[in-house]
């Protein structure tokens, strides 16, 4: 029995150790889920926000503390195993022994009696394992706590003096309601303003339970003033209450007839307000009904503003009085200047008054128009630079759109295409383009014809001296911008030049454009272009600025055809916006 006893010993030592690790791996958890549960439980009868809340925190802290119950756990179980594998081994070892020297019944005999001898071992160990199955019962039962108060829904209840308003989502939906009670009420110079003070109290949500929408409480707050309130109809102008009549379907009428009346009979007509007008049924308080009439009369009123008129190219003042449905005396009255002063991009006022339900006249219409066609540029490295061959010649498509014209107060406001219809398919042009090039750039040579508009070189600005403002001029100065101003290419090219001199240009660029043509832009801040640089039409090559023979900050440009300078006003105009080509 010696030999037997000893592996008792070991066997009492293994179920300690493994009973000591366990309760401490428990503890760790259990008890931290119980704690955490706790505050989880509690933060979800006060609101399912500060529950969300809690429950992240549960998630963060039991993540941190698993780290170390799990390190704990791998060491005990490597000390627990290990234990067990050298004990079963000294078992194995001793009962084989046994069994050669005894015979294999007295081994069992003894063996039964080891077992006899250990069972108070288990009854020992009991309160170490309800130790730490009591964590592990409270952390179950916790998260099925959680986990049913998580699937119930919650709502909060909004009460005021003691009468339930409603259930709504969140308080945001009260608020809201509340917003749209005062825009319900007409207040006179001697009342005051309603003021709520609501109880929200947030509970679980039944079957039976229906959220409020912000119409819902605004209704609800009103039957709850104390004043005196009726079912009504409130006519809304771009959101501002102009009152409410108890006569809802006479209001609608009023402006059905208001709309029929700019009906000109044209085809695929359409008429609708400009203003977002409403008409929303509700409670409103006495003092916020007013006759039918007052509404219609309002309907019908007008209101100070000035609608202006952007002019474009061939207009005149009696153009634009024309076009606008005013007499010539009317535009003059209203902008005294415009004999002297009229031209493209100028905002001149046509009207002082409009009424205060502005009409939308919608005619679509339809109309056939050309269709651009897309040009395939082929680099061409046996052609030199600036040549070019078209291949095969474009030809434009035809199609016809569908066109909306909106008008309002019978002045033309927008024109929108809402759809294009393809009835002859454009051709598409191939041009091959020489891109050979020698190490030193020099212009290119043709009869200086070209087929491209010229860019406006800035963002801003205007011609401050022409080619003949001086003696030895030779180009256009361009000002009213200020350093550092973005310069852009006038038009398609390669640079040519791109120098920082202090003397003459200054800093300045030259684009050649092909068949003899170039630009050039001085007195530069910065360059961004270098040469050999392909360039397209906008792109930045440059910021404004005054080096060189500089007088102050501007851009000097010019527009070169096989070395002769142009005059650049003839084919970009003198000042931002304005559109002007020749070629």
């Amino acid at each position: 029995m010696g030999i037997l006893q000893k592996n008792g010993n070991g066997a009492e030592n293994f179920f300690t150790k493994a009973a000591d690790a366990s309760y401490t791996v428990c503890c760790h958890l259990g008890l931290t889920a119980i704690r955490k549960g706790k505050a989880a439980v509690r933060a979800l009868a006060v609101s399912g926000e500060a529950a969300g809340r809690a429950i992240k925190g549960i998630f963060i802290q039991t993540k941190k503390l698993l780290k170390r119950p799990l390190h704990v756990v791998k060491k005990e179980v490597s000390s627990v195993l290990d234990f067990t594998f050298r004990a079963l081994y000294r078992v194995i070892k001793q009962t084989v022994k046994v069994c050669r020297e005894k015979g294999f019944f007295k081994a069992l005999s003894e063996l039964f009696g080891f077992l006899h001898e250990t069972r108070h071992i288990f009854f020992k160990n009991t309160a170490i394992v309800a130790s730490y199955l009591l964590p592990i019962g409270a952390a179950v039962l916790l998260l099925a706590v959680v986990n049913s108060n998580l699937a119930d829904e919650y709502a909060v209840c909004v009460t005021y003096n003691n009468s339930v308003l409603g259930y709504v989502e969140d308080e945001s939906v009260f608020y809201e309601g509340e917003a749209l009670m005062r825009e319900r009420i007409m207040y006179s110079s001697d009342e005051t303003a309603y003021y709520f003070n609501p109880h929200f109290e947030m509970v679980r949500k039944s079957s039976d339970t229906q959220y409020s929408d912000p119409y819902m409480i605004c209704n609800e707050l009103i039957k709850n003033s104390g004043d005196v309130f009726y079912s009504a109809y409130g006519l809304y102008v771009d959101d501002v209450f102009y009152g409410a009549t108890t006569e809802g379907e006479a209001l609608s009428i009023a402006l059905e007839t208001l709309l029929n009346s700019y009906l000109t009979g044209a085809e695929n007509e359409l008429v609708r307000f400009h203003n977002d007008v409403r008409i929303r049924e509700g409670f409103y308080l006495e003092s916020s009904i007013v006759e039918l009439s007052t509404l219609e009369k309002l309907i019908d009123s007008k209101v100070d503003y000035a609608a202006t008129y952007t002019v474009v190219k061939n207009d005149s003042p009696y153009r634009i009085a024309s076009k606008n449905g005013i007499s010539l005396e009317t535009l003059l009255a209203l902008n005294p200047e415009i004999e002297k002063n009229c031209y493209v991009g100028q905002q001149v006022i046509v009207s002082e008054e409009r009424p205060l339900l502005s009409v939308e006249t919608v005619i679509t219409e339809q109309r056939e128009v050309k269709v651009d066609y897309d040009s395939v540029t082929i680099p061409d490295s046996s052609m030199s630079y600036g040549n070019y061959v078209v291949t095969k010649k474009g030809k434009k498509g035809t199609a016809v759109e569908t066109v909306e014209k909106i008008y309002v107060a019978g002045i033309l406001a927008e024109t929108n295409v809402v759809d294009t219809e393809i009835t002859k398919q454009p051709v598409t042009e191939y041009v091959h383009r020489g891109t050979h090039m020698s190490t030193s750039i020099k212009p290119s040579q043709g009869d200086g014809t070209f087929d491209f508009d010229f860019k406006w070189p800035v963002n801003g600005g205007y011609e401050t001296c022409d080619i003949d403002g001086y003696r030895g001029h030779t180009g256009m100065d361009i000002g009213g911008v200020p350093v550092g101003t973005s310069i852009y290419a006038a038009a398609d090219g390669i640079v040519i030049k791109s120098v920082k001199n202090t003397y003459g240009y200054g800093y300045h660029i030259i684009i050649d454009h092909g068949n003899g043509v170039q630009t050039l832009y001085a007195h530069c801040s910065k360059l961004y272009a270098k040469v050999g640089d392909v360039v397209k039409r906008g792109d930045k090559i440059a910021a404004l600025g005054a080096t060189g023979n500089a007088y102050g900050k501007h851009l000097h440009f010019e527009i070169r055809i096989n070395g002769e300078y142009k005059d650049a006003e003839d084919y970009i105009g003198s000042y931002y916006g304005q559109k002007k080509s020749a070629k």
